[in-house]
C-alpha cells in the first residue's frame, strides 16, 4: 500500500503531495515508477498533475499536485445522506460527471486504462473542479502475451466491471463501468450489488441494473438510461464517450500533452517512411543472423522519429518473432541511468515470471547489477546491500555491473537477440525524451537503436539530420563494437 504526504518543495517553494510505498522492496519500487510514468505524458485539467519522480538506492517517491476537496459522491450529494435540493443535485451530477468523463477520455486517448474508477479516487474542489487520482493500477489497453497478463485481479470489487473481475480482455468500457457505478452511488447513496465478493462478481456478470426512476428516484430519463447502460454486463453494450457526454449535457475538450508523445496516436493511420522502415527491417534481420547492430535514428524535433520506431516495434511484436520491451526517459525524473531504467524494470519482470531464463542471465557477480538497479534484486536472487561489501567504490560498482551485464547478454540462449534504443533531445530543446526498446527472438542476435532529436539551431542540427530536407529522418545501422 502507498502513503501520500503533504510536503514542501523547497526549490519551487510550494506545497505538493508526496507518494511513496510501504516496505520499499523491488516490486514496490517498480510499481511506484510505473504509476508515475503511466500519466507523465498526459496533461489534462481533470487529471492530477504529476511533478517529479525521484529514485535512488535509498528512496523512491514522486510528487504531484496537492488537491483539497471531497470525494465525488459527497460533492454531488451536498455532503448529506440525501440531496436536499434535487435540482441542484442533478446540476452537480451533470457538471461533475462531465469533468470525470473528460478525464477518462484523456486517459483513453493516451492508450491507458485506469482500472480503479470509484468515488474515493475522484476529488472535487471548492471551485467545482473534479480531479481523477490514484493511477497505481493504470495499464495499457492490451497486454503483450509474451510479457504475461497482469495479475488475476486488480481493482475494487464493488466498482469493477465483470470482465475485470473474471479475467476478460479490458477496454475503455471497463473504466466506463466504474464511472457508471460512481454515478449510481451518487444518485442513490448506495451500490446496486451487495454481499460477498464472489456473490457481487456473479451478479454483475448476469444481472441488469433496474431503472432508478422505477425505484422511486427522481432522475431525468436520459441520466437514468445512461447509468443502466453503463452497468450492462457486456462491455460491447456500454455507451462510448460521445453518448455519455451527450446524456450529461457536456462536451469534453481533447487532451493536450507537454511531452513529445502523441495523445490519441493510435487513431491516426501511419503512412509513408517506407525507406526508413526498410532500413530498420534490414538491421533487425542482420541482428537475427547473429550480429550485434546499433541503429541511430535522427532528425529534427517533431518530425516523427518516435512514431516511426513505435510502428516498427509494433510490427516486430505482432510477428511473434521477438519480445519487445520499451522505456523512455522523462525530463521530470531524477533516476540514475534514466534512459534504461524502465527497460531494466521490464526485464526484471520477465525474469521473475520465467525461472528458465534466470540462470542464463544472472552474471557471476550480479550483486553490482542489483546495486545499480534495485528492481533486479528479486529476479536475480541477490541483494544490493551485498554489493557495498564487495565494491566500496561507486565507480567500481558501475564498471563491474556494466561489464557483467554485457557479458551476460552475449550468448543467452534463453532470451535470444535483443534490440535496444534511446532518444535524446539536446541543445535548444533541452528535454531528455529518451526511448528505449529491447527485442528478443532467435538465439544470439542483438540489436540496439539510438533515436536522437537534433537541436533546433546550429550546425549540429544539420549534421544530425544529414539531409537538406527538414522532413528527413536519418536511419543509420552499424555493427556494435562488442560484436566485433
Amino acid at each position: 500500500m502507498g502513503s501520500v504526504y503533504r510536503a514542501l518543495d523547497r526549490e519551487r517553494n510550494h506545497e505538493v503531495a508526496l507518494k511513496t510505498m510501504h516496505g520499499m522492496g523491488p516490486e514496490e519500487r517498480i510499481r511506484l515508477k510505473r504509476e508515475f510514468r503511466a500519466l507523465a505524458h498526459i496533461v489534462h485539467p481533470n487529471l492530477v498533475n504529476l511533478y517529479e519522480l525521484v529514485a535512488d538506492e535509498r528512496w523512491c517517491f514522486f510528487t504531484m499536485e496537492l488537491v483539497f476537496g471531497v470525494d465525488f459522491v459527497e460533492y454531488t450529494r451536498g455532503g448529506g445522506s440525501a440531496p436536499t435540493d434535487q435540482e441542484t443535485f442533478v446540476e452537480r451530477l451533470r457538471h461533475a460527471g462531465t469533468q470525470l468523463a473528460s478525464a477518462l477520455q484523456a486517459l483513453h486517448l493516451g492508450g491507458k486504462l485506469h482500472r480503479d474508477v470509484k468515488p474515493s479516487n475522484v476529488l472535487a474542489t471548492e471551485t467545482g473542479r473534479v480531479v481523477l487520482l490514484d493511477f497505481g493500477l493504470t495499464a495499457p489497453f492490451a497486454f503483450d502475451l509474451e510479457r504475461g497478463a497482469p495479475e488475476a485481479f486488480a481493482g475494487t470489487v464493488a466498482y469493477c466491471a465483470p470482465e475485470q473481475l473474471w479475467g476478460g480482455p479490458l477496454t475503455p468500457a471497463a473504466d466506463w463501468y466504474g464511472f457508471g457505478m460512481t454515478l449510481y452511488e451518487a444518485a442513490t447513496g448506495r451500490l446496486p450489488f451487495e454481499g460477498s465478493a464472489l456473490a457481487v462478481a456473479r451478479r454483475k456478470r448476469h444481472f441488469l441494473v433496474p431503472s432508478l426512476r422505477s425505484a422511486g428516484y427522481s432522475l431525468p430519463p436520459e441520466l437514468d438510461e445512461l447509468i443502466r447502460a453503463l452497468l450492462h454486463p457486456r462491455a460491447s453494450e456500454r455507451p462510448g464517450v460521445e453518448r455519455i457526454l451527450k446524456c450529461l449535457g457536456g462536451e469534453a475538450p481533447r487532451p493536450y500533452s507537454l511531452a513529445p508523445v502523441a495523445v490519441g496516436e493510435a487513431h491516426v493511420p501511419f503512412t509513408g517512411r517506407t525507406l526508413e522502415l526498410q532500413r530498420l527491417d534490414v538491421a533487425f534481420e542482420r541482428a537475427r543472423a547473429g550480429a550485434l547492430r546499433t541503429v541511430h535514428v535522427s532528425g529534427t524535433s517533431g518530425i516523427g522519429k518516435t512514431r516511426l520506431v513505435r510502428e516498427f516495434l509494433a510490427k516486430v511484436r505482432a510477428s511473434g518473432e521477438a519480445l519487445v520491451f520499451t522505456s523512455r526517459c522523462h525530463p521530470h525524473e531524477t533516476v540514475a541511468f534514466n534512459a534504461i531504467d524502465g527497460l531494466v524494470d521490464e526485464v526484471s519482470a520477465l525474469l521473475e515470471r520465467s525461472t528458465s531464463v534466470r540462470p542464463t542471465l544472472s552474471p557471476a557477480r550480479a550483486n553490482a547489477l542489483s546495486c545499480l538497479f534495485p528492481g533486479l534484486e528479486r529476479a536475480l536472487g541477490v541483494s544490493a546491500n551485498d554489493a557495498s561489501e564487495l565494491f566500496a567504490d561507486e565507480v567500481d560498482v558501475r564498471l563491474r555491473a556494466f561489464r557483467r551485464s554485457a557479458s551476460s547478454s552475449k550468448g543467452s540462449p534463453a532470451i535470444g537477440p535483443s534490440c535496444s534504443g534511446s532518444t535524446t533531445c539536446s541543445g535548444a530543446t533541452r528535454t531528455a525524451a529518451c526511448s528505449c526498446a529491447s527485442c528478443a527472438a532467435p538465439p544470439r542476435a542483438r540489436c540496439s537503436s539510438s533515436f536522437r532529436t537534433a537541436p533546433r539551431i546550429g550546425a549540429r542540427a544539420r549534421a544530425c539530420a544529414s539531409s537538406s530536407d527538414p522532413r528527413a529522418i536519418s536511419v543509420r545501422s552499424s555493427t556494435s563494437p562488442s560484436a566485433r
